[in-house]
């Protein structure tokens, strides 16, 4: 009975390890040495409270080509007071 109840969980364990689902693997891309820039459309910008909804700011930049392309990046744009 203990031999059956031994082989009955290396069965249940072997099972268990074999049944887990693999997850892809992160894509890696190379390493760029492609410079970025981007110029944005005034240097200064003081929008008025009664335009809040209108843009007072556009930016154009240079396609580095990433290996993922822009429009799957993502970028942050910081406004200081000064």
């Amino acid at each position: 009975m203990k031999k059956i109840l031994f082989i009955l969980s290396i069965v249940g364990v072997v099972g268990f390890v074999l049944s887990c689902a693999k997850t892809e693997t992160t894509p890696q891309f190379p390493a760029s040495s492609a410079s970025f820039t981007a110029t944005p459309s005034a240097t200064t910008v003081a929008a008025a409270s009664t335009d809040s909804t209108n843009g007072v700011l556009t930016f154009t930049w240079s396609d580095p080509k990433f290996s993922a392309g822009l429009r799957q990046r993502k970028f942050t744009v910081y406004v200081a007071p000064t």
